[in-house]
C-alpha cells in the first residue's frame, strides 16, 4: 500500500480501444480515474469537504445510486440494514458483543454516517449471497461525477482478505441506457500486489453495450490487482477469434488537492469527455458502415438466452 495518509489514490490513464473485425477502428485517450477504498470514504469526504463530496454535489461527487443499479431498490434496504458482526470482515460466523455483557452489539450508523454511503454494506451482502467470504477490504475502481455528471463504462470492485490478497473482482458494466450488469470473477487462487500476477477470466456478454457488437459474444477479462500501475482490459471474443480489444493503463498518484487541481487543468471535464467520445465513435463506425445491432431486437434475444447471463465467472492467475 502508498505510505500516505490513504489507502486510495488516484491514476492517470489511458484507454486504448481496437476493432479487429468488420473494419479495424483503433483510438486512444488520455484521462484519470480513483482507486477508492470502500472505508475510507467518510474520511476523504471530511479532508476534501470542498472537492470531494459523498453522496452531496462538490466539484468531485460519489453517488451509491451509480452503484448495485442491477439490485432493487428493496434489495438496496435490506442490504444496507446495520450489520450485527465484527467477523463479517473475514467472513466469518459471529456477533460483536459488548464488553462483557454477551448480548450482541449492533453495528447502526448515525445520521451523518449515513450520508457518507452504503455501498461498502452492499458489497458485504453481495458476497455473502454468492457465498463467498465478506471481503476485509474493498477498492473501488470508478469515475467520479465531475460538476454534477458522471458516467462509468465499468467499474471494478477488488476483493481483499485479511492478508490483503485479491481473491474475487466485480465488474459493473454499464451502457447508454442506463443498464447495468454485474460479472463476478472467482479468483481460482488468491494473489498479493507484491505478486504481479495477471488474471484471466472469461464470460459471457449477453448484454447491449455497444449496437456495433452482437450480444452473442464473450468478455476476456485479463488485470492485475492495481498497484504502483494500473493494468486491465476487457477483450471481446467470437470463439477464439478477438473482435475489440480494449485496454486501461496508468500511473498512481496520490489523493492530493494539488493532484486533483492539475488532473482539471489537464482533463477538463473528463466524465462529459467519456460520454462524448462513445458517441463520436460510434458515429465513425456507422459511417464506416460496421453492421448495427438494434436494442428492442437484441433485448429480445438476450431475455430468450437468460442461461447465458450468468454473474460468476472463475480466473486463472
Amino acid at each position: 500500500m502508498m505510505s500516505t495518509n490513504f489507502n486510495s489514490r488516484l491514476y492517470r490513464a489511458q484507454v486504448y480501444h481496437k476493432r479487429l473485425q468488420v473494419k479495424v477502428h483503433e483510438f486512444r485517450t488520455s484521462m484519470y480515474t480513483w482507486y477508492l477504498d470502500l472505508d475510507e470514504l467518510e474520511r476523504l469526504g471530511k479532508k476534501h469537504p470542498i472537492l470531494i463530496g459523498i453522496n452531496r454535489a462538490r466539484v468531485y461527487t460519489f453517488r451509491d445510486k451509480d452503484h448495485f443499479r442491477f439490485w432493487s431498490d428493496d434489495e438496496k434496504k435490506r442490504a444496507a440494514a446495520p450489520e450485527l458482526s465484527l467477523s463479517d470482515a473475514e467472513g466469518l460466523p459471529g456477533k460483536r458483543r459488548s464488553g462483557g455483557t454477551g448480548k450482541p452489539q449492533s453495528d447502526a450508523r448515525s445520521p451523518e454516517s449515513d450520508r457518507f454511503g452504503n455501498v461498502r454494506r452492499w458489497v458485504n451482502h453481495y458476497f455473502r449471497e454468492k457465498e463467498l467470504p465478506v471481503p476485509h477490504k474493498v477498492f473501488l475502481l470508478t469515475n467520479l461525477r465531475y460538476l454534477g455528471y458522471g458516467f462509468n463504462p465499468v467499474s471494478f470492485y477488488f476483493a481483499l482478505d485479511k492478508d490483503e490478497r485479491l481473491y474475487a473482482i466485480l465488474a459493473e458494466v454499464n451502457n447508454t441506457f442506463g443498464e447495468q450488469k454485474p460479472y463476478l470473477i472467482i479468483l481460482d487462487q488468491p494473489v498479493s500486489e507484491s505478486e504481479d500476477k495477471r488474471i484471466f477470466a472469461r464470460a459471457w456478454k449477453n448484454f447491449y453495450v455497444s449496437p456495433f457488437i452482437d450480444r452473442d459474444r464473450e468478455f476476456v477479462f485479463r488485470m492485475k490487482l492495481p498497484s504502483e500501475k494500473l493494468s486491465l482490459g476487457i477483450d471481446t471474443y467470437e470463439g477464439a477469434t478477438p473482435i475489440l480489444r480494449a485496454a486501461y493503463s496508468g500511473t498512481r498518484k496520490p489523493i492530493a488537492t494539488s493532484q486533483m487541481l492539475s488532473s482539471m487543468a489537464r482533463f477538463p471535464l473528463v466524465t462529459l469527455k467519456v460520454i462524448v467520445l462513445i458517441h463520436w465513435h460510434a458515429l465513425r463506425l456507422f459511417l464506416k458502415k460496421v453492421p448495427y445491432f438494434g436494442k428492442d431486437d437484441t433485448d429480445v434475444l438476450i431475455q430468450k438466452d437468460e442461461h447465458k447471463r450468468k454473474e460468476v465467472t472463475h480466473a486463472t492467475v
